[in-house]
């Protein structure tokens, strides 16, 4: 176990400037502000296993993994086989708290490469401006798949992600209580989008169940249950510009005002809602 309480005191801090990172932990626990649990950034692939994560300071991201091509610009020849030759972003974890104002559960970026994120525990935020996942691929694909997500600040989406090919997210339960708080956030500039959700609550105004856009690919929504109780809080919103559109739900509540159960926008191609 690793644990730290001093302000920029990161429980685990792993850099590479051209090559590869792994780690792998037990618990890890940070008190301080600055302080992230894991933080772990290389050129070619970073690899994080952890049990479980816990912050209490504010900017104190619980895991936070980073592919920075600019340090060396090194392509990893041992990356895992889902991420391909480009490198990225692979975490794999188990339950993760936050509680500070600015501090994500899980955190990925990815410069040149792909991003996975596998949660199999608990994702909890409870500060402002806190999302539960967040993942941001600038040139490649982002796969989430999650077990529980719950996010209370205002401004915490629970499972945000961008990227510039596909996204592919697998969410089980997700819960949010804060404003402008979307359960799932997805948008994609030229790949599809892919959504499975079971259970989706958000209580916010401005908190979406689900939104997903891409620009030049397609979106396709298949949820369980959806439950919004803010105004301006759609249940699905589902946005293509030269892409198809199919949304299938088996149930969606929404109480608050402007707030449609589904609502389904393309420029050129056809929609579909079961």
């Amino acid at each position: 176990s690793v644990a730290t309480t001093g302000a920029y005191a990161e429980g685990i801090s792993a850099h590479s400037y051209r090559g590869d990172v792994t780690v792998t932990s037990g618990t890890v626990t940070t008190g301080g502000n600055y302080a992230e649990g894991i933080l772990a950034s290389g050129a070619g692939t970073v690899t994080i296993v952890s049990g479980s994560v816990t912050t209490s300071g504010d900017s104190a991201a619980g895991i936070v993994g980073e592919q920075d091509a600019d340090d060396g610009g090194y392509y990893s020849l041992m990356a895992p086989l889902a991420l391909g030759p480009a490198g990225g972003a692979s975490i794999t974890s188990g339950e993760v708290t936050t509680s500070g104002t600015g501090s994500e559960g899980i955190q990925a970026d990815a410069d040149t490469g792909d991003i996975e994120i596998f949660s199999t525990g608990n994702v909890t935020t409870t500060g402002q401006g806190s999302r539960g996942i967040e993942a941001e691929a600038y040139a490649g694909m982002v796969t989430i798949e999650n077990a529980t997500v719950t996010t209370e600040g205002s401004y915490s989406v629970g499972i945000y992600a961008e990227a510039e090919g596909h996204i592919s997210i697998a969410s089980a339960t997700l819960t949010t209580t804060g404003e402008s708080s979307n359960g799932i956030r997805a948008e994609s500039r030229n790949g599809d989008v892919a959504i499975a959700s079971g259970a989706v609550s958000t209580s916010g105004s401005g908190s979406r169940g689900i939104y997903a856009e891409s620009d030049y690919g397609s979106v396709s929504v298949v949820s369980e249950s959806i439950v919004t109780g803010g105004a301006f809080s759609d249940g699905i919103n589902a946005v293509a510009f030269d892409g198809t559109v199919t949304v299938e739900s088996a149930g969606i509540e929404t109480s608050g005002a402007t707030s449609a159960g589904i609502a389904a926008r393309t420029t050129f191609r056809n929609i579909d809602i079961e």
